[in-house]
């Protein structure tokens, strides 16, 4: 009887110990196999490089890893004030633009309101206006597409209204003045912009 009260113990911390034993054993092996999580020592300005370059190599899925610069470095500068943000090369292109005294679209001046394309102006001699698009209309569907409610930015509106001169697109417009739904084909066109209307 009291041989066993020693042996259960003594059993225990025996098995206890080769379990320990094994497991370091077993966990060295197979530590060059494991991915590190460990950066060496770098400068603050390395750190962003080395974590790109990480995720680029270990990240088990696909990374656009120029979007996800982008997204960083919005980020960072939204730390900063509310003055301070980052113009991507796609977004600089669409505001230049306008400097550029001309675009091609559909020739409204828009808002979003509660996820919904308000006209807000049609151009004068545009083609939305010589087809009776007015202010206060709302888009709902572009191409027979819902666009009402569909999360919208102002980048996709633009780029789903703009194209090039002579291509079609279809809308279908809710005008809230008679509470009805009216279907417009619009063929875009060269939209001058003028500084002074």
């Amino acid at each position: 009887m009291n041989n066993n009260k020693i042996f259960i113990p003594v059993f225990i911390a025996f098995s206890l110990i080769i379990g320990l034993y094994l497991g370091l054993f077993f966990g060295m092996r197979g530590a060059s196999d494991a991915i590190s999580f460990v950066m060496p020592q770098t400068s603050n300005t390395g750190k962003l490089g080395q974590i790109l370059t990480f995720i680029d190599k270990q990240y088990v899925d696909t990374v656009e890893k120029d979007k996800l610069i982008d997204k960083a470095i919005e980020s960072l500068l939204s730390d900063l004030d509310p003055h301070s943000y980052y113009i991507s090369s796609e977004e600089s292109q669409a505001y230049a633009d306008p400097l550029e005294g001309k675009f091609e679209g559909i020739g409204v001046e828009f808002l979003l309101k509660n996820d919904t394309v308000v006209v807000i102006n049609t151009i004068e001699k545009g083609p939305s206006y010589k087809i009776g698009i007015k202010a206060g209309d709302r888009i709902v569907n572009v191409d027979s597409i819902p666009f009402a409610g569909t999360n919208l930015n102002n980048r996709k509106v633009i780029n789903t209204l703009r194209g090039e001169s002579n291509s079609k697109v279809r809308l279908e417009i809710f005008r809230p003045s008679d509470k009805s739904t009216k279907e417009f084909i619009v063929t875009r066109g060269n939209i001058p912009i003028k500084s002074i209307d």
